[in-house]
């Protein structure tokens, strides 16, 4: 009996046991399959290339992309795990965020913790590691790195600054300002100005070319300019002057005006009696003109020209080559300084509160158990350079962003990714068809590609700035 007792006493201690194990696992299901994660987590994978730079930390670094955005990184500007400064060749990685795919990549968090309705809309975002030996470094306590973050997209007085401290929880850290982008402007005034285009000394087609008829015997100081021929330095605009040259002069004069170009002044002159008239009317006219070269003047002028034509394509390449380069600088720079690696981002909070909201299904539900399976949605805002996520038991209580460029990127549990481009997202999200005013449920058609190619789809979206089409994504 006391065995039979003890037994029913045991298998209720089992059951009991059981259905509290069974009750706890539940929850701990559950409470995942509610909540987020904390933390920046590349779904697409982490294939982003960084800008490295090794130098000595002892001497510091000036870092200037290629976009305009500069770092200035002091010396001795490190610390390791032991607090101990750190001297000796570094390496830094460093990466910048300006649109939302590419925020979309990077897994970064834009909604914070404690209220997933604030969400943040970023103007540019950074992030900043140093390393020694493989072994990540921090900064120096009272040591600080200046940054000049391209400013690509604008801003107003409710942007600031923050700091997502241990990588997880967004701190605000106070303001940065925008200014004019000050290395640009003195790179554009420090490009040289070019030398004037050297002259071909041999006559073309285009030149005016001439020679004097003289009477050596009235005017034997025209002696040294006999059978050379003169090429004409015409003024703008100026015609060749036929009817002057064929003009019977009584005088001609040259005069050389000057000496490094080897210009000379010819003037003509001759006296001439208007009808019905005995008093002489003295007649002028004058042109500058250069001798052209002949035999080894000639040649020698040529090689000249030849090497002076190539110095100045030389420089006129470089200078077209910087002033490309310049182009691609932000006119605008973010400026702050940090005192923390890690992600730093220039943004404004805004609120979902304020839009419409409702149901966002879509034509993939079929894919997954919802009591079983967390699927993770990404709303990606192009216009705001912002990106929102939400698990597929939110879905119910979503908002919608009318008139804004949005898509959209499911992860499902088979491994796939449903993509939901922006005109799928317009068509169905307009002024007719969602308002605050009624129960809104919208029904989206998704394309569907393996989460391998999700990445380089999503770059190729983001070089394009526009959706593309997965017609060959499983090829």
């Amino acid at each position: 009996m006391k065995n039979l007792k003890k037994n029913k006493r045991t298998k209720w201690l089992i059951v009991g046991l059981s259905a509290l194990l069974i009750s706890f696992s539940a929850y701990t299901y559950y409470d995942y399959l509610m909540s987020y994660e904390k933390g920046v987590i590349p779904m697409f994978g982490d294939n982003f290339t960084y800008n490295e730079m090794t130098f000595d930390a002892s001497q510091g670094y000036e870092f200037h992309g290629q976009n305009g955005t500069h770092l200035s990184i002091p010396k001795s500007a490190f610390v390791d795990k032991y607090g101990r400064t750190v001297n000796g060749k570094v390496k830094v990685k460093f990466r910048e965020f300006h649109d939302a795919k590419s925020i979309l990549l990077s897994g970064i968090p834009m909604q914070m913790n404690e209220n997933r309705n604030e969400y943040m809309q970023s103007a540019g975002m950074m992030e900043l590691r140093a390393y020694k030996n493989g072994n990540e470094l921090s900064m120096k306590n009272r040591k600080s790195i200046k940054v000049n973050l391209a400013a690509l997209n604008k801003v107003d007085e409710n942007f600031n600054l923050y700091f997502l401290d241990n990588d997880e929880q967004w701190i605000e850290t106070g303001k940065f300002q925008t200014d004019s982008n000050q290395f640009k402007l003195e790179s554009i005034a420090a490009i040289p100005t070019l030398p004037v285009f050297p002259e071909n000394p041999n006559p073309d087609s285009s030149d005016f070319v001439f020679t004097l008829a003289m009477d050596l015997k009235n005017a034997p100081y025209l002696r040294s300019f006999k059978g050379v021929d003169w090429v004409m330095v015409k003024k703008n605009g100026e015609s060749n002057p036929y009817n002057e040259l064929r003009t019977a002069w009584d005088r001609i004069k040259v005069k050389k005006i000057n000496k490094k170009e080897n210009i000379f002044k010819i003037s003509f002159f001759r006296d001439i009696r208007n009808p019905g008239s005995e008093k002489l009317k003295n007649e002028k006219f004058c042109l500058n003109a250069i001798p052209a070269l002949k035999g080894k003047e000639l040649a020698r002028a040529l090689k000249n020209y030849k090497n002076d034509l190539k110095e100045y394509e030389t420089l006129l390449a470089l200078k077209e080559l910087e002033e490309e380069r310049l182009a691609m600088e932000s006119d605008l720079v973010n400026t702050f300084e940090i005192g923390a690696l890690g992600f730093w981002n220039c943004d404004k909070l805004k609120n979902t509160e304020i839009l419409a909201n409702g149901t966002y299904a879509f034509d993939f539900e079929d894919k997954f158990l919802p009591l079983v399976n967390k699927v993770k949605l990404y709303v990606v805002l192009n216009d705001q350079n912002g990106v929102l996520t939400y698990y597929n038991y939110n879905w119910s209580d979503m908002p919608f962003f009318i008139n804004e460029d949005v898509e959209i990127f499911a992860v499902l549990p088979d491994l796939t990714v449903a993509y939901i481009d922006s005109q799928e997202y317009t068509n169905k999200v307009n002024e007719k068809t969602v308002s605050k005013l009624f129960t809104n449920r919208v029904k989206f058609s998704s394309q569907i590609m393996p989460k391998e190619k999700a990445f380089d789809f999503i770059e190729n979206l983001r070089a394009n700035n526009s959706s593309t089409e997965l017609a060959n994504i499983n090829q």
